[in-house]
């Protein structure tokens, strides 16, 4: 993953992937270093802007194929909107907060919805 400064104070993040499990890997990796990116821009003080996703090798399992030709047909929601609060008092900025000490209880990620559960198991 490469991280990249815009002159306005965004960051932007890029990463590669080698091998991507478009069913079960990739949702996750998005999610991920999306995450990921607010966490790095909080504390270096600049304004998450954008995730940027190369794949190399994107492949769908057989097992996967039935769930993700429904998933296809399936018209998006809006897109969530992610805040993240520090730690415990409001008063001390997140620039102040070592990145690996981020804790579940500080992503607020508000209105996220979901279609139904699509089951897909693991490949071996």
């Amino acid at each position: 993953m490469q991280f990249f400064v815009h002159n306005d104070g965004g960051l932007s993040c890029h990463m590669y992937q080698r091998s991507c499990d478009l069913g079960l890997g990739v949702p996750f990796n998005v999610a991920s270093y999306a995450a990921l990116t607010y966490m790095v821009a909080a504390t270096t003080g600049l304004k998450p802007r954008e995730f940027i996703h190369t794949m190399g090798d994107a492949h769908v399992y057989l097992n996967h194929e039935s769930q993700l030709r429904e998933q296809i047909t399936r018209i998006p929601f809006d897109s969530p909107r992610l805040t993240l609060t520090p730690l415990s008092d409001p008063e001390v900025p997140l620039t102040t907060q070592p990145l690996e000490s981020f804790q579940s209880s500080q992503f607020d990620l508000q209105g996220y919805r979901c279609h139904p559960w699509l089951p897909m198991r693991m490949s071996a």
